[in-house]
């Protein structure tokens, strides 16, 4: 009986010891495991290029990768080998980077896979997500103001100019209020966002309004423009106007008014 509760005793004793061995061990990793997976930059915009990082846990060479898009999924197969020298070379890293480009708004999977000599060894899946890009700054958009002629007298018809430019194309004129009051001119245009796909480019623009004949005397100009009936920017000038001979015509003269047998007040 004695010798039965030693024998047990000793099996429980290597049973305590063999699993201890075994959980402290641990197998060694694959060649071409991955450590870690990420994006940057972390929250990407859809003008954004996004770089994906991948980190292994041993000093490999990377042979080859292949990227395979389905809608929102992508696929990313990464090929490693042995250095070349067969051992470490300080010219490898453990982190390396596959350019995704930029992508349009919305949620995205992406399953990086591992292969070591043509052998699948791990995997990766990451989600992320690209928010739209924020508008350009719109803010300056009128860039000069001018008057043709230059010099204006009583007798010239005066032309307002304004040139300026957007960040992107399909912004579009609508109306434009010309109001004048006294000696101050007010010229208001009234501009609408794009509503489809654009050009990312400096698109300009030039606007003429006829401000007629006007009286001898000092103007002040101010222009605005308006987006999407929001004040955005403007810009102020003055002239002057001289004395060229004459005041401006207060009503249109007739081809019959310069014979003197015609009068406009006859009475048939």
């Amino acid at each position: 009986m004695k010798r039965i509760f030693i024998i047990s005793c000793l099996l429980i004793a290597i049973t305590t010891v063999s699993s201890a061995q075994i959980s402290g061990f641990k197998l060694p990793s694959k060649k071409g495991a991955i450590l870690n997976a990420w994006i940057e930059p972390a929250s990407p915009d859809s003008e954004t290029p996004i770089t994906l990082l991948v980190s292994l846990a041993d000093n490999l060479q990377l042979d080859r990768v292949e990227i395979r898009k389905l809608l929102t999924m992508y696929t990313v197969r990464m090929y490693w080998d042995d250095l070349a020298d067969g051992g470490n070379n300080s010219a490898a890293s453990t982190q390396h980077e596959v350019s995704l480009g930029t992508l349009t708004a919305g949620t995205y999977s992406i399953n990086i896979q591992s292969f070591y000599k043509e052998r699948y060894v791990d995997s990766e899946r990451l989600s992320i997500r690209v928010s739209n890009a924020p508008p350009p700054m719109i803010g300056h958009n009128i860039d000069d103001v001018w008057i043709e002629p230059t010099d204006p007298n009583t007798a010239d018809t005066i032309t307002l100019q304004v040139s300026g430019s957007w960040p992107t194309s399909g912004y579009s004129l609508g109306t434009v209020v010309n109001t004048t009051s006294q000696n101050a001119i007010t010229l208001s245009m009234h501009w609408s966002s794009p509503t489809e796909a654009v050009l990312m480019v400096i698109t300009p623009y030039e606007h003429s309004t006829n401000l007629g004949n006007l009286n001898q005397g000092t103007y002040t100009v101010r222009v605005e423009s308006h987006l999407d009936n929001e004040l955005v920017d403007w810009a102020e000038m003055s002239f002057e106007v001289t004395d060229g001979g004459g005041s401006p015509p207060d009503k249109p003269v007739w081809p019959w008014d310069i014979w003197p047998w015609i009068q406009s007040d006859w009475i048939w």
